[in-house]
Parts: C-alpha cells; sequence; structure tokens
C-alpha cells in the first residue's frame, strides 16, 4: 500500500534574478502590487484546471518555447485543481501526472484533454502556502504518496510563468525584462527530527561499503560492507554532526559524498583502519520507525524529512495539524513567525 506523509520547505521570494529578497507582506519591488499570500492565491486561481505541460524553462530568446514534440514528452504534467484561501494560508490540490502520459492526456495538437487508456490517473497531492505574519520567509507543507510530491515542481512553474510574463523582445529580438517574482523553496532541515529518530539508538545500524565497477563500467553493490548494529549512546552527538554535514553536502559530487560517508561512519564506530585497508567507498545508516525500516546515505539524505502518516489517507484537517506541531519548532529555531493553529 502507499505510504503517505508530507515534507516541509521553506519559501523565500526574490526580485527577478538578483539576491534581493521582498518581503512577504509588499512584492512591489518584484512587480505586484499585494503580498505573497495574495499573490500566490491569485495565480494559483489564474491556472486552475489548466494544463502545463513540458519543459519549465526561462525565456530567453523568441524561440525558446518552441520545444521538439519528444522533448516536451519527457516531462510530467501539472494541474491545479482546487485552491482555498484562509487568511495568510493558501491550500491547492494538485493533479501530478507521470512522465510519459503526455500522449494519453493530450490530442495530437496539445489543445485538448483526451481520455486515459490503459495508465494509472495521475495523483492528487496537497499542498499548503503558509505565509508569515512578519517577515520575508514563509512555509509549505508538501503531501508525500511514497516518495512522491508535487511542491517543487508547482513552485518551478509559479516561477518560470512570473518570468515569462514580464519578459517582452525588441524587432532585434533582444530581451527586455521587468522585475518579477521569483519564489525560491529550499527544504527545511529539522534537527528535532533527528533528535528523536536517534533518542533510541539501539534500533539503528551503520553500514560501510564498498562499491566498485568493472572494465564496462557497470557497478557492483554489496561486494563488500561492514555492518555495526546500534550506536554507542557516547556517539550520538557525533552521528548527529555527521547527519547535519550530509545534508548540508547534498549537492556536492556523490562520489566525494560517499566517500567521506564512509570515513565518518568508520571513524563513528571504531573501524578506520579498516575503512582505509578496505577501501570502504559508501556509507548508510538504516533505522526504524512506525514499524518501517528506513534507509538513509549521504544521496537520500533527503528522504529523513519525509514525515511518515501511515498507510491511511489522513484528512486535510488531521495532516494539517500534524505538519503544523511539526513545522511550529523549526519556525522557532529559523525566527520565522507563523500561525500554527489548525
Amino acid at each position: 500500500m502507499t505510504a503517505y506523509g508530507f515534507r516541509l520547505f521553506v519559501l523565500s521570494a526574490y526580485v527577478g534574478r538578483s539576491r534581493k529578497q521582498l518581503p512577504f507582506d509588499d512584492l512591489s519591488a518584484g512587480g505586484r502590487d499585494s503580498t505573497a499570500a495574495d499573490e500566490i492565491a491569485r495565480h494559483l486561481r489564474t491556472l486552475q484546471d489548466k494544463l502545463l505541460f513540458g519543459a519549465a524553462v526561462y525565456q530567453n530568446s523568441p524561440d525558446d518555447l518552441d520545444l521538439p514534440e519528444d522533448v516536451t514528452k519527457k516531462y510530467p504534467y501539472v494541474r491545479v485543481k482546487t485552491v482555498a484561501r484562509d487568511g495568510e494560508r493558501v491550500m491547492v490540490r494538485v493533479e501530478y501526472g507521470r512522465e510519459g502520459d503526455y500522449e494519453v492526456l493530450l490530442s495530437s495538437d496539445g489543445s485538448q484533454d483526451i481520455q486515459l487508456k490503459g495508465k494509472a490517473t495521475a495523483r492528487t497531492f496537497r499542498i499548503w502556502f503558509i505565509a508569515p505574519e512578519t517577515g520575508s520567509d514563509g512555509f509549505v507543507v508538501s503531501e508525500t504518496l511514497g516518495r512522491t510530491y508535487a511542491a517543487q515542481v508547482l513552485v518551478h512553474w509559479l516561477r518560470v510563468l512570473n518570468q515569462r510574463e514580464s519578459v517582452s523582445f525588441n524587432e532585434a529580438g533582444d530581451r527586455e525584462e521587468d522585475p518579477f517574482v521569483r519564489w525560491h523553496l529550499v527544504e527545511a532541515f529539522d534537527g528535532h527530527r533527528v533528535d528523536d529518530i536517534l533518542n533510541d539508538s539501539k534500533d539503528h545500524s551503520i553500514t560501510l561499503r564498498r562499491r566498485s565497477s568493472d572494465s564496462g563500467a557497470n557497478r557492483h553493490r554489496g561486494e563488500l560492507k561492514l555492518t555495526q548494529q546500534g550506536v554507542p549512546v557516547s556517539r550520538v552527538d557525533d552521528l548527529k554532526g555527521i547527519i547535519r554535514q550530509w545534508w548540508e553536502d547534498r549537492n556536492a559530487k556523490s562520489l566525494d559524498k560517499t566517500r567521506a560517508a564512509a570515513r565518518d561512519l568508520g571513524t563513528l564506530i571504531g573501524a578506520s583502519d579498516a575503512t582505509d585497508k578496505l577501501e570502504f567507498n559508501d556509507g548508510e545508516i538504516t533505522f526504524l520507525e512506525k514499524n518501517k525500516t528506513q534507509t538513509i546515505s549521504p544521496n537520500t539524505i533527503e528522504r529523513l524529512f519525509v514525515y511518515p502518516l501511515g498507510e491511511r489517507s489522513p484528512s486535510d484537517k488531521e495532516l494539517l495539524a500534524t505538519a503544523l506541531e511539526t513545522l511550529g519548532p523549526i519556525a522557532e529555531d529559523l525566527k520565522i513567525e507563523i500561525n500554527t493553529d489548525a
């Protein structure tokens, strides 16, 4: 069965391509005479029931949007189904299709929907945009089904559409770009979740792996591995530091991250000599949560911040209440004032 859950993101707004951040209560410098909550609700309502498909890219030249059909088909589609405003919160339901659904969703000229045949229908995800009471950062709560969620692709579309609306081209084909609101979404690091997971260290295991490739560049997983069950209580803080470092390095090159993970975890469990001699070049942490075994590594650290809710679809109120309860301490750490009443 599908596991339900949610992810949490910090939402910011900037003026066009600059680093000038916009306060959520005044987006005028970005060409919008409104607050962030007003603008998000307005924009989403204009997109309601419209199909967003193809590559969500900035328009830098007149023909940037004229992509070949085979390129367009590679991208999943998004459709805003419902939008509801409640004070500084905007809730939206988004239909998120899979890659390759293009042909069964569009007629040959891309102008209308056609009936799905032989494929599962797209899944619908709930997303909440939460503006702060004051300040320049808000939050986004994004429902997850398995590992899939829709917040990042939706916010990316909002950003790209704002840019396209601000662009014009003169007779020579030169681009002229007015200020626009550039939304920026970053997943929130939750130190409290790390603390909760590591409270019972005996339920965790640390694994060092050596991965190798043959002459055909085929990777062999688990050719050699070393596993230790449990983490010494005296080293839990060190393990927290390793997890935090994985988070900070999540955009670094994969090979550098995994080698560092093997080295750090090897030192943690007192196997640094073996790590060097046996040339371990990857490491992972496994833990049990709500009777489900989860494994994280430097390349999958984001999975740690998928908050599981079980195999039953929660109601809107249940999902939002749980997310706000989780979000409260994060907002306090980041000094972002929000209303956490469900």
